[in-house]
């Protein structure tokens, strides 16, 4: 499912680049007060579809119209033609409201944003994927890694880790996202559906 969601954001990361650009006769105010609205709420429904992204990249999440009770906790689903359907669709609807807006009336403010959200979400979910497919490739399948600026938080599917284990893992997420060793959290956390 983390696979589907980063090819589903770098796809529409890349179209909404590419469509900054299209001609409209809308009132640019209105059109630029509806496009916040619909970053806000897109925003929002990401950090409540998600426990661990919206525990890493908000503090205090009521402070940006976040309602952590709509958050189910877990560690994500297990990857099925259904999730990856259901992921499609959803994409498919976001992208079909986003192509609604005439982009060349935004602001170029709201231009600019726009393209440095979406290369920061693109390298972002690059460096956690890089980590996960070298930890992968050294015995920790299942791990999960979310990134904030400065901070890395790592959950592996173990029982215990070995101290070796631990310096393993951090090594990874040291040369692949650029993270201090004493700013990576890792939580091991059994599961027996393994």
């Amino acid at each position: 499912m983390k696979i589907i969601k980063r090819l589903s954001l770098l796809a529409l990361s890349g179209i909404m680049a590419l469509s900054l650009g299209a001609c409209s006769s809308k009132d640019p105010q209105e059109e630029q007060k509806k496009f916040d609205r619909f970053i806000e709420k897109q925003f929002i429904q990401q950090m409540e579809s998600d426990y661990t992204t919206m525990h890493v990249y908000l503090k205090q999440p009521q402070k940006h119209g976040v309602d952590p009770t709509n958050v189910k906790v877990n560690l994500g689903e297990r990857p099925t033609i259904e999730n990856q359907h259901k992921a499609a669709e959803k994409a498919k609807k976001v992208w079909d409201e986003f192509k609604e807006f005439k982009r060349d009336i935004l602001s170029d403010e709201q231009k600019q944003d726009a393209v440095n959200q979406m290369v920061a979400m693109t390298d972002i979910a690059e460096k956690e994927a890089a980590a996960e497919t070298l930890l992968a490739s050294k015995g920790f399948s299942e791990a999960v890694v979310s990134l904030t600026q400065d901070a890395a938080d790592v959950v592996v599917n173990a029982a215990e880790l070995s101290d070796a284990n631990r310096a393993q893992i951090e090594d990874i997420i040291t040369r692949k996202t650029g993270v201090a060793a004493q700013n990576i959290v890792i939580t091991p956390v059994y599961s027996e559906g393994k």
